[in-house]
């Protein structure tokens, strides 16, 4: 993800506005997540409920219906009922005549008993004799076979027949029924069928406590569903719903009927295979749940706009400090230094503010060091040219002094001064600060000869210089401050009696000069930290002049260095390896 936009825009409203909307977006799915959860929760209680209650009512059908089938076992076990039909159309009309009044008598009385019992009806086709004038009694098999419910029959020993208009009546009393039939059998033959019709407002009775406001229906042990008046549904849609309820014992689940959501209720089947469902709207389980999401969002509300509020708050106690450290930096930037920096923090701001505090402490020191060098380069440059102008008047004086000691036939005097001008010309160099490791080995000769007649050539001086040495760029006056500084520490006790050797050798990436005395020796340790540390001593202001200028032009890696050695002093100089064309210098 890019981040750009980011850095284009102020820390606090962006960090306001982002973590609003984090907020907002996390408020909101918490509220959706709750409501759902709620609605769920809302859901499996009820229908827990719902389907306990449910369970009890099926559970009294499941009694019910089984009373039914003990009545109709009374009646198929019946021995004047098996001994009528067994003789059948065998026995005379007289006796067909008093079977079917005993046979009425029998199933009025069983059906009388109940007062859910509309008839009980005997269908065979063992009689030749049939009395329709009373609706129990022996019922014509060839009537029945035509209708629909045979289809339920046919094949079977015993079950309930879904609801229909009463069929099997012949006064024209046709209410919707539920017929109980049952095989009647005797020596391993079947004699018939009774069928023990149920007035269906008895079992719609039965549900209707359960009903209120809900869709009640049932399904039997075929899997085909009714509603509570009896009456058989289907289609596509009814047959997806009724494969998923045969895939569970029982439950709950959400459907979708006549295009309004319910929340569906299942029985478990009961003995006879049927079970009960009830459809209770959706917008019924919900209906509080509504107003428990908008107290929710008012809710949420108020804790969106608290935590805005903390939000603005928390932006701003990083984003004030912040302002202020930006204040003291634009002071810091036009050069005053004079900050006040919050010590109060001890986290990351705190953090900053002290590094900043450092830091800028760091940026006054530095300063007032740049300012301190500015001075000294202008004081250095002001000596230059000093030394420049002096240099000038004494070579020409010396010129003088030698064309009149040469007229006055002074030949040691003439050298001394002709020395000593090439000494201060040398020196002056045309003003050029780099000059040949050749030249600066003919200043440091014409030293050398002046020295010689101050000290009546007390001294021994050796040089050793590679060839390849000549042609290499330096800087001018190095060498001399050193032999110098042997003259005045190394061989003053001895008035200048003793030896001094320069040598230089062209090592591997570097340039190596050796000056050595054998005059009094130093402490080597000391001399060194004292080079380092840059503060002056007895040590003299060439020495460190010279180490000084080396390290500005070269880097701190060169410079010099005392050795320690059995006797006398032994200094060390290191210089870079840089070889000129001639005539460049």
């Amino acid at each position: 993800m890019r981040s750009g936009w980011f850095k284009k825009r102020k820390l606090q409203p962006t960090l306001v506005v982002l973590l609003s909307i984090f907020i907002l977006l996390l408020m909101g799915l918490l509220s959706i997540v709750m409501y759902y959860s709620t609605s769920r929760l809302i859901s499996s209680k009820l229908s827990e409920a719902s389907l306990s209650e449910l369970e009890q009512v099926n559970s009294l059908l499941n009694q019910r219906m089984t009373s039914i089938k003990s009545t109709a076992l009374s009646i198929v076990i019946n021995p004047e009922i098996k001994e009528i039909l067994a003789r059948g159309s065998v026995a005379d009309t007289y006796e067909q005549i008093r079977n079917n009044e005993s046979a009425s008598r029998i199933l009025s009385n069983a059906a009388y008993s109940r007062s859910d019992i509309s008839e009980i009806m005997i269908v065979t086709d063992r009689l030749s004799i049939y009395n329709y004038s009373n609706p129990n009694g022996f019922y014509e098999l060839s009537r029945i076979e035509d209708k629909p419910i045979w289809a339920y029959v046919d094949d079977r020993k015993e079950g309930f027949i879904p609801p229909r208009p009463n069929d099997m009546r012949n006064d024209g009393y046709n209410p919707k029924i539920l017929t109980y039939f049952h095989e009647i059998a005797y020596g391993g033959k079947s004699l018939g069928y009774v069928f023990i019709n149920l007035q269906f407002s008895s079992f719609k009775n039965l549900l209707q406590g359960t009903a209120t406001g809900n869709r009640l229906f049932y399904t039997d042990e075929n899997n085909e569903m009714y509603n509570d008046e009896g009456d058989l549904l289907s289609g596509s849609a009814m047959d997806e719903m009724l494969r998923s309820f045969a895939d569970h014992l029982q439950g709950y689940t959400y459907t979708h009927l006549d295009s309004s959501k319910y929340l569906s209720i299942f029985t478990s089947p009961n003995d006879f295979g049927w079970r009960i469902i009830l459809f209770k709207p959706y917008k019924d389980v919900v209906e509080g749940i509504s107003g428990l999401f908008t107290r929710l969002l008012l809710v949420v509300l108020i804790c969106f706009i608290l935590a805005v509020i903390a939000v603005i708050y928390f932006s701003r106690s990083i984003t004030q400090p912040l302002k202020r450290l930006i204040r003291q930096m634009n002071k810091i930037g036009h050069g005053n230094f004079d900050i006040q920096l919050d010590s109060d923090y001890t986290n990351e701001i705190g953090q900053l503010n002290e590094r900043f505090r450092i830091m800028s402490v760091k940026i006054h020191d530095l300063m007032e060091e740049s300012e301190r060098e500015q001075n000294q380069l202008r004081e250095m440059e002001l000596r230059a040219l000093q030394s420049q102008i002096n240099p000038h008047f004494l070579y020409n004086t010396l010129d003088a002094i030698n064309w009149m000691a040469i007229r006055l036939k002074a030949p040691e005097i003439s050298k001394m001064t002709s020395n000593l001008g090439k000494f201060f010309r040398l020196s002056l160099n045309k003003g050029r600060e780099l000059t040949t490791i050749a030249a600066e080995l003919e200043h440091l000769n014409s030293y050398i000869h002046i020295m010689r007649y101050k000290h009546n050539n007390r001294f021994e001086y050796e040089e050793d210089i590679a060839p390849e040495l000549l042609s290499c760029e330096t800087i001018k006056i190095i060498l001399q401050p050193l032999v110098e500084n042997c003259f005045v520490h190394g061989l003053g006790p001895s008035k200048g009696e003793g030896q001094i050797r320069v040598t230089g050798r062209m090592l591997e990436d570097y340039i190596q000069f050796d000056v050595w005395d054998s005059g009094t020796s130093v402490d080597v340790a000391w001399l060194n930290q004292v080079l380092q540390q840059g503060f002056e001593s007895r040590l003299g202001y060439g020495i460190h002049n010279v180490n000084q200028r080396i390290q500005l032009h070269n880097g701190s890696n060169y410079g010099l260095t005392f050795v320690e050695v059995e006797c006398g002093t032994l200094v060390q100089i290191r210089l870079p390896i840089k070889i000129i064309e001639e005539g460049t210098v």
